[in-house]
């Protein structure tokens, strides 16, 4: 199904677009979790004096650009795993407004039985969803997108809220939980799922890990909840970040999996439409 603007272009591909932006949401959510590895390896470096701070000789912003440079540093594996965890969560919304704004399009062109519209239907088409995104915040975005979600999606769908909370500490307030971060109470909790892997009832974090003889390994799959106070820092180390990047990509294909469901039977009364123009050509 191919629907497009009257003018030359490319038009919307159904369902290639839909998964084209799912892989580039799941491509980049590995990207971020990489970056929050790359940040433990050079803390890991700080620790065992392998990294020092660069000494170009170039004008310095601060007193003491060295001693500012190695907080920095001593910090690294905190301050990449916040950057990190603040572009998957925008990631993901990039993706969810891409699905939106597919939907909307298809939703379009059936209220006028056609195939294509023209560049300032397609600018009205685009002013509304923009519109809509103005004024839904990103834990109720997969309500937009899909209708009638299933009970997989509704479960997944309450991690969003406590990311989205997450996202507004970090980027407005530095971090720092203050009141406007935790409603009611006085803690912000967020909780996801993450593959944990135990041996002899002990979860293993590092490798090499030893396991007593006659014990085995195995692998659960656990949903934990993280608390932060009035007044803490969120802080992500590089093994909470993975836990995030994943809970998040799963989040995305299950949004993905409802999306297709939803939109295949419309893209299918789009192609009678194609079928039935061209027969009466």
């Amino acid at each position: 199904m191919r629907p497009m603007a009257e003018e030359k272009g490319r038009g919307l591909q159904f369902p290639y677009d839909a998964r084209r932006a799912h892989d580039v949401c799941l491509r980049g959510l590995e990207a971020d979790a990489s970056l929050a590895r790359v940040g433990r390896r050079v803390a890991l470096g700080v620790q065992q004096g392998m990294i020092l701070p660069a000494m170009d000789v170039i004008p310095e912003f601060g007193r003491s650009a060295r001693e500012d440079d190695e907080a920095v540093l001593r910090e690294v594996e905190a301050l990449l795993g916040r950057f990190a965890v603040t572009a998957m969560i925008s990631r993901f919304e990039g993706f969810a407004q891409n699905l939106l704004l597919q939907r909307r399009f298809v939703e379009a062109l059936l209220r006028q039985d056609k195939l294509s519209m023209s560049h300032t239907e397609f600018l009205q088409t685009f002013k509304r969803v923009q519109n809509e995104l103005r004024s839904t915040s990103l834990a109720l975005l997969p309500e937009l997108i899909v209708q009638k979600p299933s009970s997989e999606l509704a479960a997944k769908t309450v991690w969003l809220k406590g990311f989205y909370a997450i996202r507004k500490c970090l980027i407005h307030r530095q971090g720092i939980v203050q009141m406007e971060d935790v409603g009611d109470g006085y803690e912000l909790r967020v909780a996801w799922p993450g593959p944990r892997i135990y041996g002899a009832g002990v979860e293993i974090e590092r490798v090499p890990h030893e396991v007593p003889v006659g014990h085995g390994v195995e692998s659960r799959f656990e949903t934990r909840e993280t608390v932060w106070k009035v007044g803490e820092v969120i802080r992500f180390t590089s093994r909470e970040c993975q836990f995030a990047a994943f809970a998040i990509s799963q989040l995305a294909t299950q949004l993905f999996v409802d999306f297709e469901v939803e939109m295949t039977p419309r893209t299918h009364q789009l192609d009678e439409l194609s079928r039935a123009g061209s027969q009466s050509e």
